[in-house]
């Protein structure tokens, strides 16, 4: 639940050290560490910028992804996506699938595709059922609206 000013709306609060970021590629200019560093002026973007395209809805970076794996301490409740916020160019993400991988208690292996919002590359989803132990959430970015399209975080937060 985003709210229209780009808040969470869910239940809980945002935990400071969600996980061990990791990536496909980067940037050198735009590391993996960038995706939990609390800042929305830092964004990671992968090494491979997206081909050029149509001036708007570039495809970008399919094969790329960025991800947060959790301690087997874990329990959430819900995960925000942040465009980007640079005062040197946004370049939002505007699709991507999300997957969970190898989380226990049944919630196994998930994956779903999402439209992030065009004004701001923001999406939040509260879980249906609290999340506990180690795991791995990742996001392989689909869509932009720049070649150099980045995101800014991946917010998990305890129900």
């Amino acid at each position: 639940m985003l709210l229209a000013d780009g808040g969470w709306g869910g239940t809980g609060f945002r935990l400071p050290n969600p996980g061990v970021a990791s990536a496909s590629s980067s940037n050198t200019l735009t590391p993996v560490s960038f995706i939990s560093d609390g800042n929305l002026m830092t964004a990671w973007r992968p090494q491979t910028a997206c081909p050029s395209g149509p001036a708007v809805n570039t495809f970008c970076c399919e094969p790329e992804w960025v991800q947060l794996t959790v301690p087997s301490t874990s329990v959430l409740g819900g995960i925000v996506i942040r465009g980007p916020r640079s005062l040197f160019g946004n370049g939002r993400v505007l699709t991507g699938r999300l997957e969970f991988l190898s989380f226990p208690g049944g919630i196994g292996q998930l994956s779903r595709d999402i439209v992030l919002s065009p004004a701001t590359g923001d999406w939040a989803l509260q879980f249906p059922l609290v999340v506990t132990g180690a795991g791995t959430i990742r996001f392989r970015p689909g869509w932009a609206d720049a070649a150099a399209a980045g995101v800014g975080e991946l917010e998990l937060y305890a129900p």
